[in-house]
């Protein structure tokens, strides 16, 4: 299923959403109505967002590349994989790219000192806890059998593994 090049750019329209629209307009809400500043005072809440937002963008990036380019597809689960990807970081973790995700936001909420961001990062995190337990589990199950049973079995949802599986 190879897809055009309209439905990869479309698929970031969330993920823009996500990590800038929505993170900027709670950060500049934050400022405007409830006087904090536009960015973090502390310089370890600076460090750690810059390596947690570095860690998780990183994650990110390589988890849809991999998608793209291995699995043939776009980034949105609407649009299914034919293919099983269970290389480079999901072999440590079953939603590398989610978690890049949350890391990213993380970042952001340390690296502006934003409590809305923050909570934005759990309603994300939680959303996509029950998206993935309700919905696209079951249905991985069923379209990949076997070989999805075996690497959910082995590869944790979020906390990823110390040593890659190799099934």
């Amino acid at each position: 299923m190879n897809q055009p090049l309209s439905a990869h750019l479309k698929s970031f329209i969330l993920p823009f959403l996500m990590l800038i629209a929505l993170p900027a307009s709670i950060n500049y809400t934050e400022y405007r109505w409830g006087g904090h500043a536009l960015v973090t005072n502390s310089l370890a809440s600076a460090i750690a967002g810059a390596v947690i937002g570095l860690a998780g963008l990183t994650l990110l990036l390589v988890s849809i590349r991999l998608i793209i380019v291995y699995a043939n597809t776009t980034v949105m689960p609407w649009i299914p994989s034919e293919k099983l990807v269970i290389r480079g970081p999901y072999r440590y973790v079953r939603n590398p790219m989610i978690l890049g995700v949350v890391l990213v936001m993380v970042s952001e909420g340390l690296l502006l000192g934003s409590n809305g961001i923050f909570i934005l990062a759990l309603v994300f995190f939680l959303g996509n806890t029950l998206y993935f337990i309700l919905s696209e589990e079951p249905k991985l199950e069923e379209r990949f059998g076997e070989d999805y049973h075996r690497y959910k079995t082995n590869v944790r949802r979020w906390v990823p593994r110390l040593k890659p599986w190799k099934g």
